[in-house]
């Protein structure tokens, strides 16, 4: 069966024989998945079938066999967030993001530098969530908005936080992992993630680094330096990268241009000195 899932304005397209596989995708990023005819002209982002107990999953860019249903469930996942990539014409950029006080603070930065910890952080502690991995910016109204893609924190072992394994039980969580990276992934539809309707303006922009000082820290950064880093974490759609150069000079005065960092355990501090500002 083929199922269609549409996000402003652009769409991706999912083959699938296991239906409650089609609705973990519905759950977990909050969006209709529509059963629609074949088309030869369509490209799925993921064809799915079944294996045992795990599945054959076969993408625009390869094949591959899953051992169990939560890895394909999350394999699925992060190929349905790479073809809304590849098919929206906004500003994406690889950065987390939570409301606090009416605003956006959206961080980004490398892989493994915190956003997500943050992200999840935030969740917990009751600020409304973007997203950890991928946020939109709409350089012409300086605000943030949602990108289909669902909250993952990467786990040191097998299991969940404790307090985690009620969701999981729930269906509103799940264990997954892509090669070695082992993740809990939460549902879109949880409480305290914000709808894809929402566009908070931007409090603050946000460069965020792991560092190994005994304590997280934050400090002013130049336009230069953020523009620098975020092209590198940026895709442009049909803007050009001078629409990101106004955009963050509008957020430099105020001190709203900034660099986090994040020391070792020390993502709930940073979170503190963020709300504070």
């Amino acid at each position: 069966m083929l199922y269609r899932l549409a996000w402003d304005g652009c769409a991706v397209a999912l083959r699938c024989d296991d239906r409650r596989l089609v609705d973990a995708v519905e759950n977990y990023l909050d969006l209709a998945a529509e059963a629609i005819d074949d088309d030869p002209a369509t490209t799925p982002a993921a064809v799915v079938a079944r294996n045992g107990e795990g599945h054959r999953v076969r993408l625009p860019y390869g094949e591959t066999a899953t051992a169990s249903w939560s890895d394909t469930a999350f394999l699925v996942l992060e190929a349905l967030a790479y073809g809304f990539a590849l098919a929206t014409r906004r500003l994406v950029v690889h950065a987390g993001g939570f409301v606090d006080g009416g605003g956006a603070v959206v961080c980004f930065g490398a892989p493994k530098a915190g956003k997500s910890s943050l992200a999840f952080a935030a969740w917990r502690r009751g600020f409304e969530v973007l997203g950890d991995d991928r946020v939109c910016l709409d350089p012409a109204t300086g605000r943030a908005s949602v990108y289909p893609k669902c909250l993952k924190i990467r786990l040191n072992g097998n299991a969940p936080p404790a307090d985690m394994a009620e969701l999981v039980k729930q269906g509103n969580a799940f264990v997954g992992a892509l090669g070695d990276d082992r993740r809990l992934v939460l549902s879109r539809r949880l409480p305290g993630f914000a709808g894809y309707d929402a566009a908070p303006p931007l409090r603050a922009l946000v460069c965020i680094e792991r560092v190994g000082e005994a304590r997280s820290c934050l400090e002013n950064v130049s336009v230069v330096e953020a523009l620098d880093e975020i092209l590198g974490h940026a895709m442009l759609g049909d803007r050009t990268p001078m629409a990101l150069v106004r955009l963050l000079k509008a957020h430099a005065p105020g001190g709203r241009l900034l660099r986090l960092k994040v020391a070792h355990d020390g993502t709930d501090a940073a979170l503190d000195l963020l709300h504070a500002l």
